[in-house]
């Protein structure tokens, strides 16, 4: 049991250290875009508010049935969202 916790844990801080990676590069984008410079601010809270209200379903959702096809999809869709921000 330790070794799957060990293995949990280790996964999902690799997993927010890389998806934090980009925030580094946002205001970057946002400046150059030619938007207002506030607006990074209110992009982050957007995010970190989608975050809150996403977490509680998804979580209904994972409750009780297989997590891993909602850990994937949840994934795919967090990616497939920096790829179009980059784009």
């Amino acid at each position: 049991m330790k070794k799957i916790l060990w293995v949990t844990m280790s996964y999902y801080l690799m997993q927010g250290i890389i998806h934090n990676l980009g925030h580094v590069v946002t205001p970057v984008y946002v400046s150059e875009a030619g938007i207002p410079r506030y607006m990074f601010g209110f992009f982050f809270s957007a995010m970190s508010l989608g975050l809150l209200l996403g977490a509680p379903v998804w979580g209904v959702l994972g409750e009780g049935r297989r997590k891993r096809p909602f850990i994937v999809l949840g994934l795919i869709g967090y990616s497939i969202g920096q790829v179009m921000f980059v784009c």
